[in-house]
């Protein structure tokens, strides 16, 4: 397939069918699920950070603060992850789940970028900080897991076989 077919062929999937549909609910359900997935991480970090905040409390001297924040931050992507990952057994389309991380991962970059424009010089750093400790672990973090395990599910299993609703002229 040369370049001007393949180019075409990927900006298709933003085109409707006749009857109004469109043609690549992929995309669509992949970043409805991303919303989803964004409220299931703020309502795990709402969730457990409290109790790590309790646990942590008075331990600056011990242990060093990055390395507080690194397991506040760590725990509830984690947990939040491990939730998230679930439905990839779930759904019968297998690449919903790492599409939806692949969103969250854009969602990510234009948040750093909005936040770099529109932010005070001396709130900047702030808010850079929240977004590197409480948005990109959870990306990451889903973005390993559920891309391992959609190509090791991919290498277990044959692809499905193309049914004919499916194909769109």
């Amino acid at each position: 397939m040369d370049k001007k077919k393949r180019s075409d062929a990927f900006w298709n999937i933003f085109l409707f069918t006749e009857n109004g549909k469109p043609k690549s609910t992929l995309l669509i359900y992949s970043f409805c699920f991303c919303i989803f997935a964004i409220a299931v991480y703020v309502l795990c970090f709402l969730l457990i950070m409290e109790p790590l905040d309790n646990v942590f409390n008075g331990m600056e001297n011990k242990w060093p603060v990055w390395v507080i924040s690194l397991i506040e931050s760590a725990v509830p992507s984690v947990a939040g992850t491990l939730f998230i990952c679930i439905f990839f057994f779930v759904f019968k389309e297998k690449r919903i789940v790492p599409i939806s991380y692949l969103w969250l991962s854009v969602l990510a970059v234009f948040i750093s970028i909005y936040v770099l424009v529109t932010t005070a010089d001396e709130a900047r750093d702030i808010m850079l900080a929240l977004v590197e400790w409480y948005f990109i672990p959870p990306v990451i973090l889903g973005i390993i897991a559920s891309f391992s395990l959609y190509f090791r599910h991919k290498k277990k299993h044959p692809p499905m076989p193309e049914i004919e609703s499916w194909r769109h002229v």
